[in-house]
């Protein structure tokens, strides 16, 4: 057995096992970490009740806390490395408190419409619930919807709309991706609307009834992330009861780091634009007891969003085809992102995910563009998408404003030269090529045998 092998067992030893009797060694919920001392102390116990994550999902079933679940998950096991460079000694580092921006139930209408619902009576309620099923789930309807999208990229890719070496993986991908789609649609076509309806519904509500059911969307999300530092969605201190519940007590947090995933960084970046917008509209507001405490609010909030990460993230591709679908941030909100010393925007992306990709869409970024990072290369092909939650690079932006004194003793990420890049690109798109030339290859092949085992069915039956 080599020396650096008895090194790495004898320190995952030491560092797992603790005396059965010493209970805070292991601080698992943030009810078990100390409270700060004051506003001085700058431990790292302080820096996790001072500063929470607020988490957003993207696209297909959801459950609650199952996205703030898989990112403490992959934050145990960045924090279990940190631990064991740093020291054995001493309790292990506290995970931050997460929240989960969760907006998934949004196809439960008495949920959603709760407070607008109440007054009607039993009849009314389920009238609502018919109209949503019938014009929602729609499975041939949302592979219709998608296949439309996907003659859009194709059309945007030949009129060299975006960059060329995409447009060329956007030709590449439009027969395997129609026919994957259709052949999903004939298989599972609940798994399809289940997954691709959010999709359909936030870039292209029809009518006033989903209208209102995408600006729910927003304002759940919003509300949610506003409750984490004791406002209201207009900046208005919250009552002791309405704070969050936080380890028995009502209380609200100095600082958040905003991660949103897929689809859900689409609706970040919607609603954040919107709290932008207002928090203008309130400081341009005359003096006044109230107008003044809203001002305090637009303060809290802007020294409290200390970073907005988004990985996997569609907004380039969704400025190309819906750019009406994007609310453009204002003057002040890139503003705000220039005053912080390090990134404020980290945008994590894989070439082998398809959703992803470098933010740069002028339409997006405007003059500060994201700090765009690529994850770590060992990924499959579209399940990159779904990396995230335990790449080092994303889970890094996500922690380093809540433990600032663990992380400065490390190497931080870097972002990869353009020459990395480039021959990054061309290997991706020589994957993308092989696969879907075989996705190409199978499908005619399952083809041809359905067909002729139709045929010799036909003939043996006469």
């Amino acid at each position: 057995m080599s020396e650096k092998w008895r090194r790495f067992r004898f320190r995952s030893v030491r560092r797992l096992r603790r005396p059965s009797d010493d209970l805070s060694a292991f601080p698992w919920h943030i009810g078990v970490v100390p409270r700060p001392t004051g506003p001085d102390d700058d431990s790292v116990g302080a820096s996790v009740w001072r500063t929470a994550v607020f988490v957003v999902h993207g696209i297909g079933t959801q459950t609650v806390a199952e996205t703030a679940a898989a990112l403490r998950s992959g934050t145990d096991d960045l924090l279990e490395r940190l631990d064991r460079n740093a020291r054995f000694d001493g309790p292990s580092l506290p995970p931050p408190y997460i929240r989960d921006g969760y907006w998934a139930n949004y196809d439960d209408v008495r949920t959603t419409f709760e407070k607008e619902l109440r007054p009607y009576n039993e009849p009314t309620k389920l009238f609502f619930e018919t109209l949503w099923k019938q014009r929602l789930f729609s499975a041939l309807g949302t592979v219709g919807w998608l296949i439309g999208q996907q003659l859009r990229l194709l059309w945007a890719a030949l009129t060299l709309r975006v960059k060329p070496w995409a447009g060329l993986v956007y030709v590449l991908m439009q027969l395997p991706l129609l026919f994957s789609w259709f052949f999903a649609w004939l298989r599972h076509p609940r798994v399809v609307s289940g997954y691709l309806t959010d999709v359909r519904l936030y870039m292209r509500p029809k009518g006033v009834t989903e209208g209102a059911i995408v600006q729910r969307i927003d304002q759940v999300v919003r509300t949610r992330f506003m409750q984490l530092l004791g406002l209201s969605p207009d900046f208005e201190p919250l009552q002791d009861h309405e704070k969050l519940d936080v380890a028995g007590e009502r209380y609200a947090f100095e600082k958040v780091v905003w991660v949103a995933h897929s689809l859900g960084t689409v609706i970040s970046y919607n609603v954040l634009a919107d709290l932008f917008r207002r928090a203008e509209e309130i400081d341009r507001l005359p003096a006044g007891p109230d107008n003044d405490t809203r001002k305090k609010g637009v303060a809290l909030f802007r020294n409290g969003l200390v970073r907005f990460v988004t990985l996997g993230s569609p907004l380039d591709k969704v400025a190309t085809l819906y750019p009406h679908r994007l609310t453009p941030w204002t003057a002040a909100a890139y503003a705000h992102a220039t005053t912080h010393a390090a990134p404020w925007w980290v945008n994590c992306y894989h070439v082998l995910d398809p959703v992803s990709g470098s933010l740069d869409a002028r339409r997006i970024c405007r003059v500060v563009e994201p700090a765009n990072f690529h994850i770590r290369l060992a990924h499959l092909p579209v399940l990159a998408h779904l990396a995230y939650w335990r790449d080092v690079k994303s889970l890094w932006f996500a922690l380093d404003p809540i433990y600032p004194s663990v992380f400065r003793k490390e190497q931080p990420p870097k972002p990869m030269v353009s020459w990395q890049l480039t021959l990054l690109a061309f290997a991706a798109y020589l994957i993308w090529t092989v696969l879907l030339a075989a996705v190409i290859v199978a499908g005619v092949i399952w083809l041809v045998a359905s067909w002729t085992g139709a045929l010799a069915r036909k003939v043996s039956a006469k």
